[in-house]
Parts: structure tokens; sequence; C-alpha cells
């Protein structure tokens, strides 16, 4: 998720499943300065168990892909 282009498009609210491992976007951007820029609301562990167990079973079907990597890191979190 870039929550820099979430403010940009004047997005109101990001709803997201599981946290982002590495970056963590939603924890380092600032909110904008400018009086018609918004900072949107961020409501995080959205049906997360939901989406674990989505990633899970993706990992079970398509776990030799190039983001195997990325979905064990967002599963160890």
């Amino acid at each position: 998720m870039c929550t820099g282009a979430a403010m940009e498009a004047a997005v109101d609210t990001v709803v997201f499943g599981l946290e982002a491992p590495a970056d963590s976007g939603t924890h380092r951007v600032s909110p904008p300065n400018s009086p018609e820029a918004i900072m949107p609301r961020i409501v995080g562990n959205v049906l997360a168990s939901e989406s674990r167990a989505l990633l899970e079973e993706w990992l079970r079907v398509n776990g030799n892909g190039e983001q195997r990597e990325y979905v064990e890191q967002l599963l160890g979190l």
C-alpha cells in the first residue's frame, strides 16, 4: 500500500488485513502540511485471520513463486 499515493488521491480511509513487513508505510508517513491535503484514516487488522488463511493457502498452492519470501515475512509478523 502506498500511503503517500492515498494522501495525494484524497482517499478517506485505508483498510488492511495484515501489517506489511519491512517498510511499514502506514507508520512512517507523516500527515501532510497543506490545508487541502488529508491524512487518510488507517484501519488495520480487518479480517486479519481470514487474510492469514488466504496467504497460507496461497503458499500451499503457489508457494514456489517469487513472492514466497514476502508472503512468509507477512505471516511471520
